[in-house]
């Protein structure tokens, strides 16, 4: 553990909140100071189970507290920007959950607000903290596969129960928005270790080509699954965001619990493919298969969390300010609305222009 400990306050008591702070935490040595629910009464319960010191009565109060320095923001997703953009103006910096916002123009208002904010953002793409992520653009980089010639990327879950927020237009739900981001920012990443589709600051941009959805049964605007087909410069990328059971009814995948979030990536000579990306402490395999047959490595099974919080944890205390990853967020949140618009179905509203943040 670098730098002093992280007093974390949270704004929300959901399971997420539970699997990127309270438990890793305990792991870290963080803080977690205070945690803020609507029911303030579900808020100390929470407290009580999973560790937090306090319980703040109001969101707002949580931002007032001077005890808290990161301020953890795990709601739904039609809240992000709207509780963002509050926690920054209140001098605090946050960890945010993915998305980053529901649309890019929501996006773009925060990112103005984060640059005159004395506090910093980090959107929480926890896998790119682990070691398994780097091993695999390592080995990806080392030439081993020839010639890339295209990505696959797959974000498969379980169907969540119909009152979900997952399921809420409202709430900015959808498959795209909730597993189908990972998809698009691990894609992004691995053209840049690729240099495929580099602007001048050396950062990939993407292009979609053509992008489908099969619709929630309940509402025809929120996506179940999509599926789509993108290129960043010379290099195919095929993405796919399912909040159905598929997997399951297929056997139930690998591990048998109807996850599949993989990357294959293909070459001239073989394929790497990494089964877990999300999950490292399930699998944290990369699997090179070639002429020469198949090679494992493994990264470990530390939790992608943990990572996460020892890397704001430094990043915070060094006053760094990536402004690289704000882009990269920028850009992911830009195919999500390019995405919706291929598929036919509206962009998610938000929060933002209608709270007097």
């Amino acid at each position: 553990m670098s730098a002093k400990p992280l007093r974390i306050g949270s704004i929300g008591a959901a399971r997420i909140t539970v699997t990127a702070v309270s438990d890793p935490a305990q792991e870290t040595g963080d803080a977690l100071v205070a945690v803020a629910a609507r029911d303030p009464e579900r808020a100390r319960a929470y407290a009580d189970t999973h560790g937090w010191q306090d319980v703040a009565a109001t969101y707002d109060e949580l931002l007032a507290r001077p005890d808290v320095d990161l301020v953890y923001i795990g709601l739904p997703n039609a809240l992000h920007a709207q509780w963002a953009v509050r926690a920054l103006k209140a001098g605090k910096s946050v960890l945010l959950e993915k998305p980053f916002a529901a649309n890019l123009d929501e996006f773009d208002q925060v990112a103005e607000v984060l640059r005159d904010s004395s506090g910093w953002l980090w959107e929480a793409w926890h896998y790119r903290f682990h070691p398994l992520f780097g091993d695999l653009l390592a080995q990806v980089g080392a030439g081993r596969l020839g010639r890339i010639t295209g990505l696959d990327v797959h974000m498969h879950m379980p169907e969540p129960a119909e009152d979900d927020p997952r399921w809420s237009f409202d709430l900015a739900g959808g498959a795209l928005m909730d597993v189908g981001c990972y998809a698009l920012h691990a894609s992004q990443r691995l053209a840049e270790a690729l240099g495929q589709g580099l602007d001048s600051d050396g950062l990939a941009h993407g292009r979609v080509r053509r992008a489908s959805a099969d619709v929630w049964r309940l509402d025809p605007r929120v996506d179940q699954r999509v599926t789509a087909e993108l290129s960043f410069g010379e290099l195919p990328v095929h993405i796919e965001a399912s909040m159905a059971d598929d997997v399951l009814e297929a056997g139930g995948g690998e591990h048998g619990d109807g996850f599949d979030f993989s990357i294959t990536v293909h070459g001239e000579r073989g394929t790497a493919r990494v089964p877990r990306f999300l999950m490292p402490e399930v699998d944290d395999r990369v699997i090179i298969t070639d002429d020469a047959g198949e090679h494992i490595t493994h990264a470990g099974t530390r939790h992608t969390y943990a990572y996460q919080l020892d890397t704001v944890r430094a990043e915070h205390a060094a006053n760094q300010r990536d402004g690289d990853e704000i882009a990269r967020s920028r850009e992911v949140m830009r195919l999500i609305d390019e995405v919706y618009r291929a598929t036919g179905l509206p962009l998610r509203a938000g929060t933002l222009d209608t709270a007097s943040a």
